[in-house]
């Protein structure tokens, strides 16, 4: 729950729970251990590494931020991927802003249907993080970020790169 409270300096001070959904490989832990600026998620090539949601804290002069990190989506056949999905799904009660992250190499023009409808259920802000834009060739990021705005309307698009750490400040405000 977003809470702002006034300091006796008579700023503001911001706080609230923002949770990072998206498939699996699509960087999620990256870009948590990035924005925490310690590694507190296992961070591998191998689909499905994180098996439970992981909570980082992110502190600047004005806000703190609650960062959770997901499972990745999927559809879940066994009793542990439907276990990692009613995760998710704990993740988004109570959050204030949701992230849907999509690897933007995998995308290919097409949007994750999945991912929309998270949105559509999630009554808050969405904010859209299209990631790895370091392994996209520069003309193929426009019309991709075409589609996912016609798709939905997101509070922000960000392309990003979590690995490098570009383009994170504009995130991070």
């Amino acid at each position: 729950m977003s809470v702002v409270a006034k300091r006796e300096t008579g700023a503001t001070h911001k706080s609230g729970f923002v949770a990072i959904v998206g498939r699996p490989n699509a960087g999620k832990s990256t870009l948590v251990n990035r924005l925490v600026g310690q590694k507190i998620a296992i961070v591998t090539s191998k689909p499905q590494t994180t098996r439970n949601r992981i909570q980082g804290i992110v502190t600047r002069e004005n806000a703190q931020v609650v960062l959770i990190d997901t499972p990745g989506l999927h559809d879940a056949k066994t009793a542990l991927n439907k276990q990692m999905m009613r995760e998710v799904a704990a993740a988004l009660e109570g959050i204030d802003v949701l992230v849907l992250m999509v690897d933007s190499t995998t995308a290919q023009m097409h949007v994750d249907h999945l991912l929309i409808d998270k949105s559509k259920r999630f009554a808050g802000k969405t904010i859209l993080v299209l990631n790895k834009i370091d392994k996209l060739p520069r003309p193929k990021l426009a019309p991709l970020l075409e589609a996912f705005g016609k798709a939905y309307e997101f509070a922000a698009i960000v392309p990003i790169s979590a690995m490098k750490g570009r383009r994170l400040r504009r995130f991070a405000r």
